[in-house]
């Protein structure tokens, strides 16, 4: 099993999440949701929804969460991750 790097999420502008400086890494087996908001910046990074299982933060930042699941944003080059998604 590979891993990969990705950046946590914040609660930024108008409740909208964004990412963070902390970073985690999840597996590139993962299931993942790709969803269709905008706000990588510089980095070209894309918001994919998982289940909080996945992520081996590196930091002590817990993941914001939404119903259990969190948002992580990956470098668009990394999609996809597996044949799943």
């Amino acid at each position: 099993m590979n891993y990969i790097k990705c950046y946590l999420s914040e609660v930024g502008h108008n409740n909208f999440f964004y990412p963070a400086r902390a970073t985690a890494l999840i597996s590139n087996e993962c299931e993942y949701t790709v969803l269709p908001w905008v706000g990588g910046g510089d980095k070209k990074l894309t918001p994919i929804k998982i289940e909080k299982r996945y992520i081996v933060p590196l930091d002590l930042s817990p993941p914001k969460t939404l119903k259990g699941t969190t948002v992580v944003w990956i470098e668009e080059h990394l999609l996809p991750l597996s044949s799943v998604g």
